[in-house]
């Protein structure tokens, strides 16, 4: 094993599990040892431009190469 890996422990808080409707799945999961959550999305791409932050859009539809 690399003596300079480094590992990242989470602990899942909660599952949204995939709904057809929504075109998505979400999970909080929470650091151990810290304070802070983080929401992980995996959805299509058309989807995910619709709950991001209109502040940052423009990019990920770039990014995501969305017409």
């Amino acid at each position: 094993m690399d003596q300079h890996a480094h590992f990242l422990e989470l602990g899942v808080i909660r599952t949204f599990e995939f709904v057809s409707a929504l075109r998505r799945m979400s999970v909080i999961v929470k650091r151990l040892k810290s304070t802070s959550m983080e929401v992980y999305v995996k959805g299509a791409p058309e989807v995910m431009t619709d709950i991001c932050d209109k502040s940052t859009r423009t990019s990920v539809i770039s990014i995501l190469n969305i017409t």
